[in-house]
């Protein structure tokens, strides 16, 4: 059975995709399927394939197969949640590419009767239309996968241009481009027409261009005889020398030490000497975690040296020109006279890097949203369709929107009031300020608001003092705070 999922009223769009996404979590035989034959999206415009594309190149997802019309994802590796990251990005309502993919339509398939069943009656009380017929199993595309790997070094090359071409009987039958993940692997899927209809005696040869930063890499790995199986393959190139007056590169990946990627994080590449280190670039880790900052010989601090002792230092701050305000969570070892391409991975302790915190997050949520209006300046009537489009509680925005007005107000640094309100704390004013101020340590600590205000702590504390007072000094009846900034 195929089951199609069609969304016809955009507000249940966050709904539905929750609603779908803990159905396929639940179901470990809805996993294994998914597992075995991906996701389908079909009866795509050329336009809504060309973004999709872009969107799976941009996140370094190559598990998938496409035609002028539709787009088929498949699970790299088994891991299906990297495919529901996916999903949640392209299908989430904030996506371009949300309306035209759920008004095509999701397809699921093969299905049991029961799953397909159990699916429509799950979705459809989000208001989503989901029709079965009863389809034939796809075909079951093979794999191609492997490494990319400079054949001297043995480093793994990540954010690499691979193209595979294929030939039989020295025709070209056409070709697929990839880009390699952070550990330096790629998958193609493989349609099985690619062996139908073969001469008797014609093999299906496969060879490979490969590339980096536009520089073309040689390599001589090719496959003679492809076999309609899965297949995996180290497609050895050669990085060719960087000489002294060229440009060095140092890359990697920085991960938790639980093993996820950590994007959006500084990493900072400094050269090292007895007692100083000279900065040579910055760069934000990309959606796997990756990093490559470039530098050249001019940047050492001592002229003569022909190579860099190399350090590399993560932060939570994503502001590569930044000098203050930097906190430091990680740094590597010492790299002693660096190679020209340098590949140095860091790791960092879990509970160094925690991410945006939950009201960065929410604001990053809502300001596409939102558009020109202010959060100060939402209504209730903003604050209810924000809270149904995005799935964030009424009463955290209301409290971001009083954290706004509150700190416009008084001077205050935005989120401050936001952490305190977030604990459950009094809405008017004068009560909140009551308050021990240190519960906006235990702030920080939930990770309610931006670590970057544990730097200037003290003056925060200082100032929620002061506004104390002064608050203390104002009769109810004659304070316009009393009209303007309780809780509505």
């Amino acid at each position: 059975m195929k089951a199609t999922i069609v969304l016809t009223t955009p507000q249940q769009t966050n709904q539905v995709l929750k609603s779908l996404i803990t159905l396929i979590q639940g179901s470990s035989q809805l996993q294994q399927q998914i597992t075995n034959h991906g996701i389908w999206f079909e009866n795509l415009t050329t336009a809504t394939v060309a973004a999709f594309k872009q969107l799976l190149h941009k996140q370094q997802y190559s598990a998938y197969a496409s035609t002028d019309t539709s787009v088929h994802l498949q699970v790299a590796h088994n891991d299906v949640n990297a495919l529901l990251k996916i999903l949640l990005q392209i299908l989430q309502s904030s996506s371009e590419l949300s309306k035209p993919l759920w008004a095509s339509g999701v397809s699921l398939f093969p299905l049991t009767a029961d799953q397909a069943n159990d699916l429509k009656k799950q979705l459809e009380a989000d208001s989503a239309v989901v029709t079965i017929t009863d389809s034939p199993a796809p075909p079951q595309p093979y794999t191609l996968s492997g490494t990319v790997v400079d054949a001297t070094s043995g480093n793994h090359l990540f954010d690499a241009q691979l193209v595979i071409l294929f030939q039989r009987g020295g025709q070209d039958l056409g070709s697929e481009t990839v880009t390699t993940l952070s550990t330096g692997e790629f998958l193609v899927p493989l349609e099985a027409s690619l062996w139908t209809d073969r001469p008797s005696g014609q093999t299906l040869s496969v060879s490979f261009q490969v590339s980096q930063n536009g520089q073309p890499l040689a390599t001589d790995t090719r496959i003679p005889d492809l076999q309609p199986q899965d297949q995996s393959i180290t497609v050895r190139v050669t990085v060719p020398n960087v000489e002294p007056e060229g440009t060095f590169i140092v890359q990697g990946t920085v991960s938790s030490t639980d093993g996820s990627a950590l994007p959006d994080a500084l990493v900072r590449a400094f050269d090292r000497d007895m007692r100083h280190e000279e900065f040579l670039g910055a760069q934000a880790t990309k959606a796997q975690g990756f990093y490559q900052i470039s530098y050249t010989p001019g940047q050492f601090r001592r002229a003569e040296k022909g190579s860099a002792d190399l350090v590399v230092r993560v932060y939570r701050q994503t502001d590569a020109t930044a000098s203050v305000n930097l906190v430091e969570v990680a740094a590597s070892e010492i790299l002693f006279n660096a190679p020209p391409v340098a590949t140095i991975d860091v790791t960092v302790p879990a509970a160094a890097y925690r991410g945006p915190s939950e009201w960065e997050r929410h604001h990053a949520t809502i300001l596409p949203l939102r558009e020109t209006v202010e959060v100060a300046a939402l209504t209730d009537e903003d604050l209810e369709f924000l809270s149904r489009e995005t799935e964030i509680t009424i009463e955290h925005l209301r409290h971001l929107r009083q954290d706004a007005q509150w700190a416009e107000a008084h001077d205050v640094a935005d989120a401050v009031f936001y952490g305190l309100l977030r604990q459950g704390l009094p809405t008017e004013l004068r009560s909140l300020l009551a308050e021990p101020p240190s519960r906006l340590r235990a702030a920080l600590a939930e990770n309610l608001i931006p670590q970057a205000l544990a730097d200037d702590l003290d003056g925060i504390l200082e100032r929620l003092l002061e506004l104390a007072v002064q608050m203390d000094f104002l009769p109810d009846e004659d304070s316009e705070i009393g009209a303007r900034l309780v809780w509505h």
